[in-house]
């Protein structure tokens, strides 16, 4: 593990654009898959991955890529990378963003079909969903993307938080940041749904939000 880890990271010069892209694919596929991933984030030390099912994570998988130790807090699986971490954090983004945009193109191409309407069509009805679970359109006094899987929502008033309601909807976690501000857990596709979201905001008749405070 030693000699396999000294490769990957080199003492002198760091790991190599090959060495890294590499990696990072290999500690997509430990965490279980893209799919599996639901955000991707790091601190000075500790790469840290929100991921949907700790079942489908290889804790041992990820220490022989060269984690000197793996966290486990609720959904996050914190692996300790020392200083490699923030890179490999940009390295698993540009990855997941390339297939994003490759999956993004070859709906482009076949535009309009059937399938691709039919999808667009379901993933609004979904969105049109979520408003309910925040207190109504009219309760939303902004939505935007925030990370690559998050959506920060401020609404005019608090809300009552069901998560199994949120879990049917498309919303894989909710976090409360004060009484009015929350912040959706929505997967790789947060700007995606928060331009939906914007757009029933948007719908909604003005007048709805004067009877809220500003």
């Amino acid at each position: 593990m030693i000699g396999f880890f000294k490769k990957l990271f080199s003492l002198s010069d760091g790991p190599t654009e090959k060495t890294e892209d590499m990696l990072a694919q290999k500690l997509i596929d430990a965490y279980g898959g893209r799919e599996n991933i639901l955000s991707v984030e790091a601190c000075i030390t500790r790469l840290r991955i929100s991921v949907r099912e700790l079942t489908e994570v290889d804790q041992e998988e990820i220490k022989t890529l060269g984690a000197k130790g793996v966290i486990i807090i609720e959904n996050s699986v914190q692996s300790v990378f020392g200083t490699h971490s923030d890179r490999l954090k940009n390295e698993i983004k540009a990855i997941l963003g390339e297939e994003k945009s490759f999956e993004a193109s070859q709906v482009e191409i076949n535009n309009g079909t059937p399938s691709d309407r039919k999808s667009e069509e379901t993933e609004y009805h979904k969105v049109r969903q979520w408003p309910e679970e925040l207190g109504g359109i009219q309760n939303i006094r902004t939505a935007k993307a925030c990370a690559m899987t998050r959506i920060c929502i401020e609404t005019y008033k608090p809300i009552s938080i069901n998560k199994h309601s949120l879990w049917e909807n498309g919303i894989q976690a909710i976090v409360q940041i004060d009484s009015r501000r929350y912040h959706l857990l929505v997967g790789l596709d947060a700007n995606h749904y928060a331009n939906a979201l914007n757009e029933l905001i948007k719908q909604e008749d003005a007048s709805w939000k004067g009877n809220f405070p500003s």
